[in-house]
């Protein structure tokens, strides 16, 4: 919002007048338009949503988006599960958001609204976060079966028979496979995507427990929890490349595989860093007290994971080395997730926490029932996705996001102004929110509107630099407010910025009045008069327009007493550039003596038809005699 000033002198002669609503890529390794390099990153081909459609967002478990992410704690919608405790990390595909939950089912809504679409019912416990590959969800149950469903309508496709005592783990798929690990029989499993059927089995050392493999360069890569290794397969074949035998414990960390670098957590208290050809360790950070069984999340040469010392820490993933930690107020299991320059992630503090990915200052945090919680937040569409985890109590998918436009300036294209000259409005309206708007600028004089322009597909955090032209022909004088106003988008509940007012700007005319003096008839400087003579009075008027401007030029004599002597005008065109006009009023003879004033005033019209002042009033001095 901007204010305009027109001056506006008032010469002394003259009397003026349900849902909590507040948001398949077929092959994720086919959909990767540009990998690697020291981003580390995955992005989305362009013009194209970068889809969450997996544990940790990709085969590579990079736990990384290039989506824009919410900057404050603004809910958009909250859907409960049907029954109590936990449910599984979401992932996001195509427009909808896939979980599993405690209540034995596999949920798919809408994931901008989070309006129910389908639920499959499942023998039992769904812990595994759902992989979306070929218009499939692939998942796994605690009853050790793997089940592949239709991800439109949620119809079953193909259920495996037992495999293991139950798959906490969630499977990837790559290449027509489905990837997974299982518990109690020490496998490590290969299956046809499209039929469920075993291609290859690994035994390994102990369960796989839920770690969530890997894929990358044609080569899988998991840990398992009893037997104290990470292995490296041949994706095709499940032949043995490599292990590692880790320290004093095992591992339920996923590893991320970056620029031929493994990195996971583990129960020794390390984060570790393995060739991902040989197996050979590059490097291994040491954390406070507790198991790390957070999985790393690898973007633009930093590793972010948690730890059960209840902090997150970031690592130069490169060297290991500490660039720095947030302590929240318990364990973090959670995994992070990292867009947009944040880290989002949960504590057993209830607490889910968005941390400046640079230096782990807190952006900000919300609380919930986030005590246990495990899983990984999803990030797709400018939309963060956390389940809660509470015993007893219901299991809830909330997403975060905000709807936010803003208008950040309004600048004239002159401080100075005058009547009848066009004035050109530049508005900047910026997004604010995490999901492309459209909307409406407007702007006005007071309450009259001088235009609107529409802003088409705005995406987030950029502006829009738009520009009103604002004529003032036929303003009258006055004070004037010039506002500039983003209309409200629909789930905008910042609307604070959403009007714009800064400045002021004096709307002068072309016309002023250079002075004011006694003179004689002839125009020649006299100061003294007497009473019962005829004073004069030269005005000199400047015009700085191009074409005769209409004008009222008006005098009053006011003497000692302050007591009108009289009034004389001059209505009519005054040329550009320098004019004189001579006025005589008669000093009558019940003028007091002494010092008279004479005011000067030039006018578009008479006040009373709606006439404002070209200029501010000019005034001079006279000495008034008896006779």
């Amino acid at each position: 919002m901007l204010t305009i000033l027109l001056a506006s002198m008032l010469m002394l002669a003259f009397s003026v007048q349900s849902i909590e609503k507040r948001g398949i890529i077929s092959n994720v390794a086919d959909g990767l338009a540009d990998f690697g390099g020291e981003f580390g990153g995955f992005k989305a081909q362009s013009g194209s949503v970068d889809w969450w459609p997996m544990f940790q967002h990709d085969l590579r478990h990079l736990g990384y988006s290039t989506s824009k992410a919410p900057k404050t704690n603004e809910t958009l919608w909250t859907y409960t599960a049907g029954g109590p405790s936990a449910c599984a990390s979401p992932t996001v595909a195509e427009g909808r958001v896939y979980f599993g939950s405690d209540d034995n089912k596999v949920y798919c809504l809408n994931a901008s609204s989070g309006a129910f679409i389908w639920s499959y019912t499942t023998a039992n416990l769904v812990r595994s976060a759902p992989a979306i590959a070929d218009g499939r969800v692939y998942t796994g149950c605690y009853n050790g079966r793997i089940y592949c469903l239709n991800a439109t309508t949620g119809a079953l496709i193909w259920i495996t028979g037992y495999l293991s005592n139950y798959f906490p783990g969630s499977p990837v798929v790559n290449d027509d496979r489905v990837y997974i690990g299982g518990v109690d029989n020490w496998k490590f499993f290969c299956l046809n995507a499209t039929t469920g059927a075993t291609l290859w089995t690994y035994n390994t050392n102990g369960g796989v427990y839920v770690c969530s493999p890997a894929v990358a360069d044609g080569f899988v890569y998991f840990a398992d929890g009893g037997g104290h290794k990470v292995y490296c397969l041949n994706s095709t074949t499940g032949t043995f490349k490599w292990s590692y035998t880790l320290g004093n414990g095992g591992s339920t960390s996923a590893p991320a595989v970056v620029n031929g670098t493994v990195y996971l957590g583990s129960f020794d208290n390390r984060v570790i860093a393995l060739n991902a050809s040989t197996g050979v360790l590059i490097w291994s950070y040491t954390t406070g007290e507790g198991v790390v069984a957070s999985s790393p999340a690898v973007v633009d040469g930093k590793l972010y994971i948690g730890c059960n010392d209840d902090k997150v820490y970031c690592l130069n993933s490169t060297s290991g080395s500490f660039i720095w930690s947030y302590k929240t107020g318990n364990d973090v299991y959670s995994s992070p997730a990292v867009a947009d320059g944040k880290v989002y992630i949960t504590s057993g503090d209830n607490y889910f926490y968005c941390l400046n990915a640079t230096s782990g200052a807190l952006i900000w945090s919300y609380t919930g029932a986030f005590a246990g919680v495990s899983n990984s937040p999803a990030i797709a569409n400018g939309i963060v996705y956390v389940c809660t985890y509470k015993t007893a109590l219901p299991s809830k998918l909330i997403a975060f996001g905000s709807h936010d436009v803003a208008v950040t300036n309004a600048t004239p294209s002159t401080t100075e102004p005058y009547p009848r000259q066009t004035v050109d409005i530049t508005v900047v309206a910026k997004n604010d929110g995490t999901f492309n708007e459209t909307f409406d600028v407007s702007t006005y004089y007071d309450s009259t509107l001088i235009g609107t322009q529409t802003v088409t597909d705005l995406p987030p955090e950029e502006e829009k630099t738009l520009v009103f032209s604002w004529n003032t022909t036929d303003i009258a004088g006055g004070y004037y407010t010039i506002s500039a106003n983003a209309s409200i988008v629909p789930g905008e509940t910042d609307i604070a910025d959403n009007t714009f007012t800064d400045g002021t700007v004096k709307l002068t005319s072309p016309l002023k009045i250079m002075e004011v003096i006694p003179t004689n008839r002839t125009g020649y400087p006299k100061n003294t008069f007497q009473v019962g003579t005829m004073a004069f009075f030269k005005v000199t008027v400047n015009s700085t327009d191009l074409i005769p401007q209409n004008t009222l030029i008006t005098i009053n004599l006011y003497d000692n007493a302050s007591i009108t002597i009289g009034i004389a005008s001059f209505q009519g065109p005054i040329l550009p550039g320098i004019s004189t006009i001579i006025f005589g009023i008669p000093i009558t003879t019940t003028a007091t003596i002494g010092t008279a004033t004479i005011y000067a005033n030039c006018y578009t019209d008479w006040p009373s038809q709606g006439g404002f002042p070209h200029c501010p009033e000019k005034s001079a001095t006279l000495e008034i005699t008896g006779p």
